[in-house]
């Protein structure tokens, strides 16, 4: 399948329903969803719930949505990557999750800064959010590191978060 982007590590391309299992693996690590917003996946058939919403996102806005990242060298599904509306809002967030294994390596930070960029340049959005749990410090520093600046505290979904944005007049590839 086509990538909707390189970076120098990874891809990034659309789920496809041979991804179920990784999706699955991802998404059911206590730790990797620790600061999501909802809880572990217990079952297939959450991951199956998942993975029908992320290929909607590609009918509904063709340049936006929810992406499987792979390791370039090994195709290996590593993580997930967004850009997409941070609902109910119009905002557009950037987002990613990826597995333990690959934590404090720079993928998410390679990811978010071409997920920017592609916003920005192929896109054409004006702005681009990123909201994390205060306690999230990794993820945090990621949203500096790509350009986002602490606007606020926000509660979202019931949660408190840190707001993050970045806006287009600001970015610099």
């Amino acid at each position: 399948m086509k990538p909707l982007l390189a970076t120098a590590r990874t891809h990034l391309r659309q789920f496809a329903q041979s991804d179920l299992n990784d999706l699955y693996e991802l998404n059911r690590d206590p730790e990797v969803m620790k600061y999501v917003g909802r809880k572990p996946l217990v079952s297939i058939y959450e991951a199956q719930l998942d993975l029908t919403r992320y290929l909607s996102y590609y009918v509904r806005a063709s340049k936006l949505g929810v992406w499987a990242c792979t390791e370039k060298e090994s195709g290996t599904l590593i993580g997930l990557a967004l850009l997409k509306k941070l609902e109910p809002t119009e905002e557009i967030e950037v987002g990613y999750r990826f597995h333990r294994s690959y934590w404090g390596k720079g993928f998410a930070t390679e990811v978010c800064k071409a997920l920017v960029e592609y916003g920005f340049t192929q896109v054409g959005l004006k702005k681009i959010v990123g909201i994390t749990h205060p306690d999230n410090l990794a993820s945090q520093k990621v949203l500096k590191k790509c350009g986002l600046s602490f606007e606020r505290k926000w509660l979202y979904q019931q949660t408190e978060i840190n707001y993050y944005s970045i806006y287009k007049n600001q970015f610099q590839a």
